[in-house]
């Protein structure tokens, strides 16, 4: 399995790459009001609509990462369900992704990991139950541990809160 490494407030996380539709290195995203505070705003990928969010905020680094309206940033944005070709295979206790596009504003793209299946570990018991949600396991790579982000629980706990924004009127 491959995964992508990347950082928010200089810790390291990562995805499968199985997960992910395109990487921009930078992205003007257009902030907006009354958005939950893990939602950056939108960005147009060629005449589609991106939500991006900040992951940094339901990870626990948030208060290390603050983001700036409408600053460019590194994005990573995800493939749709209906783009993902075996849901079943995806690995690392992936479910999939969303129906609709999203994509994640990160401090840095690093590079890409090639583990086996059997070399994920378990989150350690001792992770705050808050943040640990968001994760299917760890991943040690040299010297780091990394997590591995469960997407579909990031972007779930985002959209609830989106829905719930548009539902106020």
């Amino acid at each position: 399995m491959k995964l992508l490494h990347f950082t928010l407030a200089g810790r390291g996380f990562v995805l499968p790459i199985s997960l992910i539709r395109e990487i921009l290195g930078r992205a003007d995203i257009t902030p907006v009001d009354r958005a939950p505070e893990d939602v950056v705003g939108l960005l147009n990928v060629r005449g589609q609509i991106v939500t991006v969010l900040n992951p940094a905020v339901m990870l626990g680094v948030a208060e290390a990462h603050k983001v700036s309206p409408g600053g460019e940033y590194p994005v990573i944005i995800f493939k749709r369900n209906q783009e993902l070709e075996e849901r079943s295979s995806l690995g690392g206790g992936q479910t999939g992704t969303s129906d609709d596009l999203y994509a994640l504003r990160v401090e840095q793209i690093g590079d890409v990991i090639t583990v086996i299946e059997e070399d994920l570990e378990a989150i350690p018991s001792n992770s705050s139950e808050e943040t640990s949600a968001f994760f299917t396991s760890i991943v040690r790579s040299g010297e780091k541990v990394l997590p591995l982000v469960h997407a579909a629980r990031l972007i779930r706990g985002s959209s609830e809160e989106v829905e719930e924004l548009v539902s106020e009127g």
